[in-house]
């Protein structure tokens, strides 16, 4: 991670790498000056009122040839004319996405008003101009020559997906997710996140290509995937979160649906395995309550609806039951180990494998 404002211009290069500035964390002045050195490759800032400051924040994350960025910005407009694109020149495109607030873009001539939700894809060769009376964004930068490779013979600055559309609503919460997850990505997921959003890209810009391309439509079937998956990990002990509930959450038939998750089970059986990873973590909490944990009261906090539903889950899942889960690692576990809830993606099953290893 970089906490650094001493190489404001800097781009983050390498899988992970990492851009955090914020300018009012500094005296006025100074921040303004560092602000408008930060972003001074891409656009040249000024007030919207004279005399008032200039001023934002920024989280950027490199992953290879493409970053993603938060960024909040304070009252300002922001232009790239030919000038600073001669002193300047970048071969990319930004894919802006309006998450608060609102934008009004100018693209050689054209305006688009932007409201939360809404995308507009940026060409950093060919001059715009913004405004903003405080906003907070995704930027997703992309290299020209892949995002040209999707969607060849379009034109493509100012092009704007709104947010009502399916297709952008997907791509949001895809960017969303990558945004989330990017620090803490291993290098060899980073390629299958990139197809994925730049699949999406190309959907909502290209969508008569997207429907002849195989390969494309696999990305974003991935990418669909994905999505549905994070929603799971984020309602997993949501006792309401059926079928049924992801169907209208993402407009899909019952079909669709098992068709994506057909190699787990089905999309309940997803569920199903999610819940048991919850419980197994919880389970295994002895900074918390996880070794007195009541297996009734268990089976409901994690979203069951009855401890045999439970039982059968992590029979299905784990091939023991969550008593004998408990009773091995009781006896295996170092005494002043902690192992919670967080981390169950990283190490419960690892830990449940290693402990029907040791016992068998």
């Amino acid at each position: 991670m970089r906490d650094d404002a001493s190489e404001p211009g800097r781009v983050p290069g390498h899988v992970g790498e990492r851009l955090r500035f914020d300018s009012f964390a500094l005296a006025p002045k100074q921040g303004e000056q560092a602000w408008r050195e930060l972003v001074y490759p891409v656009i040249e800032v000024d007030a919207l009122t004279r005399g008032e400051p200039v001023g934002g924040s920024v989280d950027a994350c490199a992953l290879g040839d493409h970053v993603i960025s938060l960024t909040r910005s304070g009252a300002q407009r922001g232009r790239r004319d030919p000038a600073l694109m001669t002193a300047h020149p970048l071969d990319f495109y930004i894919l802006m996405v309006v998450i608060e607030g609102s934008v009004t873009g100018c693209y050689e001539g054209r305006e688009v008003a932007l409201a939360p939700g809404d995308l507009v894809v940026e060409d950093m060769d060919a001059p715009r101009t913004n405004a903003t009376p405080g906003s907070t964004v995704i930027n997703y930068i992309v290299p020209r020559a892949r995002l040209a490779a999707l969607c060849p013979d379009e034109y493509l600055h100012g092009r704007l997906l709104p947010a009502r559309a399916p297709t952008t609503r997907l791509l949001r919460s895809h960017l969303r997710g990558l945004l989330q997850t990017a620090p803490a990505l291993p290098p060899c997921s980073v390629d299958g996140w990139l197809d994925g959003a730049n699949a999406l890209i190309a959907t909502g810009l290209a969508p008569g290509r997207a429907a002849r391309d195989d390969e494309l439509r696999g990305h974003v079937q991935q990418a669909l995937k994905a999505s549905i998956e994070r929603f799971i990990d984020e309602h997993v002990t949501d006792p309401h979160l059926t079928v049924a509930a992801i169907q209208r959450r993402f407009r899909l038939s019952r079909t669709h649906l098992y068709r994506l998750f057909r190699p787990d089970g089905g999309v309940a059986a997803a569920i199903r395995h999610r819940r048991a990873r919850w419980a197994a973590a919880a389970l295994l909490d002895k900074g918390g309550r996880g070794y007195t944990y009541e297996l009734r009261t268990l089976a409901y906090d994690a979203g069951f609806d009855s401890e045999a539903r439970l039982r059968r889950a992590f029979r299905a899942h784990f091939g023991m039951s969550p008593s004998e889960l408990r009773e091995r690692a009781l006896a295996q576990r170092p005494a002043d180990t902690v192992f919670g809830p967080s981390d169950f993606y990283s190490g419960v099953e690892a830990f449940i494998r290693e402990v029907v290893s040791d016992a068998g």
